[in-house]
């Protein structure tokens, strides 16, 4: 049969009606606070991480504007384009019989401010079917002729090549993985191609331009090229592939910029991208759940610290109750308990003055009068008794 509230004891009372109306309430507060913080937390630190992501875009957006107007600059300069026709044979010497290595020193010193501000430009290459005609920086002893065709093709519009080592250095220092801009260098005053123009920039200086964004946190940070090559990252040895490791990267390549989770190894990560549109290359960035949820993490111990202070005083509160009510009532029940077998010899010490210790005083005082009473109607009796003995 089951038990009725009403017949549960005192204690019992107590402890449901806390559960009940204040723990399980506290209970179902704090989740719902969770719930909904969570993913309100959960987005914000996202979207804060995009928009950390996102200001390194201004750095690489300057960089190919910059590198494309030195471009512009050496193809319409009308000593570069002398040169080359010199280069050709179709133009003789100048009338103070400069030689070909007097017109590139010539044009070298004139050029050399505005280098001087671009350090991370590592060459700058003029060549013609492999021939150089003028070269900056890290020299070689014959231009690579492996984006000619491409470049002819664009009919003088940039483009930019994937990761590579430069060919045929006179250097003899380790060759230091590239992305150079390749264009073709028109002919100002006739629609012909005079030569193929090559400006490289170390791999270091794009690495340089983000990597610091990833200082500190868990996860890691790379581009790649419009076909999804690896062209930027940490490590050298997958520079130029397809990189193993993050087989998400073809699905962000048609997307400008977003973020979305994937996993990577078996742990639960999320991917921010964002793409540089006049070179296609995206910057991407992956982050373990787990980072980026430790805020979720300090709500929830802050909810648990809550709740867990919350049952301690409730527990605290039992005690209370249980000194100052539930014993003072077990010793009143206790002593009527005597009465009702018929010992009036009661005896309760309830120091307190709230309504528990009155009516302990006052049972006590009832008990003493009844005793009293007693005594004084079994004392009657035996005087009564004892007259009628002596009557007799």
């Amino acid at each position: 049969m089951p038990v009725r509230f009403r017949d549960l004891p005192l204690q019992a009372k107590f402890l449901v009606c806390l559960a009940v109306f204040f723990l399980l309430p506290l209970v179902t507060v704090a989740v719902l606070i969770n719930l909904q913080a969570y993913g309100t937390i959960r987005t914000n630190v996202r979207q804060t991480q995009m928009q950390v992501l996102k200001q390194t875009k201004p750095m690489l957006e300057a960089l190919v504007r910059d590198t494309e107007l030195i471009s512009l600059t050496l193809l319409s300069d009308e000593k570069m384009q002398a040169m080359i026709r010199y280069h050709l044979g179709e133009e003789p010497a100048v009338p103070s019989g400069l030689t070909q290595e007097q017109r590139a020193y010539d044009f070298q010193v004139s050029f050399q401010p505005l280098m001087a501000s671009r350090p991370y430009i590592q060459t700058i290459c003029v060549s013609r079917d492999g021939g150089v005609v003028f070269q900056y920086g890290d020299r070689v002893t014959a231009e690579d002729t492996r984006f000619d065709a491409v470049a002819r093709e664009r009919g003088g519009r940039p483009f930019w090549t994937g990761v590579y080592t430069v060919a045929n250095r006179t250097a003899q220092t380790p060759a230091v993985p590239v992305v150079s801009l390749i264009r073709t260098v028109n002919d100002l005053y006739a629609l012909r191609a005079l030569a193929t123009e090559r400006i490289s920039i170390p791999e270091t200086h794009l690495r340089s331009l983000y990597a610091n964004i990833q200082q500190g946190m868990a996860g890691g940070v790379f581009m790649v090229d419009g076909e999804g090559r690896m062209l930027s990252a940490a490590s050298a040895a997958g520079l130029g592939q397809a990189p193993a490791d993050e087989s998400y990267v073809p699905s962000l390549l048609p997307a400008a910029e977003g973020m979305f989770g994937t996993t990577r190894a078996g742990e639960p990560v999320t991917v921010f991208h964002y793409r540089i549109d006049r070179t296609g290359w995206h910057v991407v960035q992956w982050v373990p759940d787990r980072v980026l949820d430790r805020q979720n993490g300090l709500l929830n111990l802050v909810l648990a610290a809550g709740i867990g202070l919350c049952v301690l005083f409730g527990g605290l509160f039992l005690l209370v109750q249980n000194r100052s009510i539930n014993q003072p009532i077990r010793q009143i029940v206790t002593q009527m308990e005597k009465v009702r077998a018929g010992d009036f010899d009661v005896s309760l010490a309830l120091p307190a003055r709230d309504e528990i210790g009155n009516l302990g005083r006052q049972f006590q005082e009832m008990v003493d009068r009844i005793r009293t009473l007693i005594d004084t109607v079994y004392k009657s009796r035996i005087k009564e008794r004892e007259a009628e003995l002596m009557a007799m």
